[in-house]
């Protein structure tokens, strides 16, 4: 009987040891963390595409910043792919900024802006990327977002001169 508790007893122990360790070094182990889905749209002044314009993309996340730009094509188009990271996960909330914007004739035109804690990896954020109409004579507007079922106390709200192909995640729309 001695020998069966002391067995059990060794055990427990090292199963205990094996979960503190898979706790301790979890943190340790590097995730995959999506900064931007990919970004599609198209430039218009006036309705008319405009060509070679540049198309600038910063992701903020904490200290570092990730940019990448592209010249729009013949048809106003431009294509970003998406931005991925690996990180560690922390105990402590990272602020997340996406900036996209357009410089034409030397001024710049914000296209979109939308910040979080910790991700930016939502579908309403990924939807309305996916496809982007962008007039540079457009007010800019204030957009609320559908929240996530999986973080309901998460609001989400961006700005952006741009239209969208899908505009379902938009809950509320207003001057910025």
């Amino acid at each position: 009987m001695h020998k069966i508790f002391t067995s059990a007893l060794v055990l427990m122990l090292t199963l205990a040891c094996l979960s503190a360790e898979a706790v301790v070094f979890g943190w340790l182990k590097k995730k995959e963390l999506q900064l931007s889905p990919e970004v599609e749209g198209v430039i218009l002044l006036e309705g008319q595409a405009l060509t070679g314009i540049r198309i600038t993309r910063d992701i903020t996340y904490g200290d570092e910043v990730f940019s990448d730009h592209i010249l729009t094509g013949k048809d106003g188009r431009f294509s970003l792919p998406t931005k991925v990271i690996r990180v560690r996960d922390s105990m402590f909330d990272t602020n997340v900024r996406q900036e996209i914007y357009a410089e034409h004739e030397g001024k710049l035109y914000k296209l979109w802006r939308a910040r979080a804690l910790n991700s930016v990896d939502y579908k309403s954020f990924n939807q309305l990327l996916s496809g982007m109409i962008c007039e540079l004579t457009s007010p800019e507007m204030l957009f609320d977002l559908e929240r996530e079922p999986t973080q309901p106390g998460v609001y989400l709200i961006a700005t952006s001169i741009c239209s969208f192909i899908d505009e379902s995640p938009i809950t509320n729309k207003e001057p910025a």
